[in-house]
């Protein structure tokens, strides 16, 4: 981490069904570590392959013990309105030596104009493109 950024990050609820990249990576937990005021700056990526029963509360309880998954991202500005930023992913080899491959996944967020994100979602795409599942994240402290 660069010493003038001020990264955060934002986790995703457990989710019951996994989520399959091309590249044969499950997943049911993803989290996304970057700065909101630096995108250039790049992120990355943890995905949780982890398989848990969950309690009568849909909390994780017992899990598997796989590793997690880090992955260094490039975020590219894609789309953007008054409310909403959205942001492309790309894979890149840590060091950043070598090309980046792009992920099926658009970062979103939502706030009102010079506002901290309101909402943050990873966007799960098909080939074509479309949406196939939205993620909701939620901001995490890192204290």
């Amino acid at each position: 981490m660069r010493q003038d950024t001020h990264e955060v990050k934002f986790t995703s609820s457990y989710l019951t069904s996994k989520v399959r990249f091309p590249q044969k990576i499950d997943f049911h937990q993803i989290a996304l570590m970057w700065d909101p005021d630096q995108p250039e700056a790049g992120g990355r990526l943890f995905l949780d392959p982890n398989t848990c029963t969950l309690d009568e509360f849909g909390k994780p309880f017992a899990c598997t013990r796989m590793a997690i998954i880090p992955v260094d991202v490039k975020l590219t500005p894609f789309k953007r309105d008054p409310e909403h930023q959205a942001y492309t992913l790309e894979s890149c080899p840590q060091g950043g030596a070598g090309n980046c491959t792009a992920l099926p996944l658009r970062l979103v967020t939502t706030a009102a104009p010079g506002e901290n994100p309101e909402l943050t979602q990873l966007l799960v795409l098909r080939p074509d493109q479309s949406i196939e599942l939205i993620i909701d994240l939620h901001q995490d402290n890192l204290a």
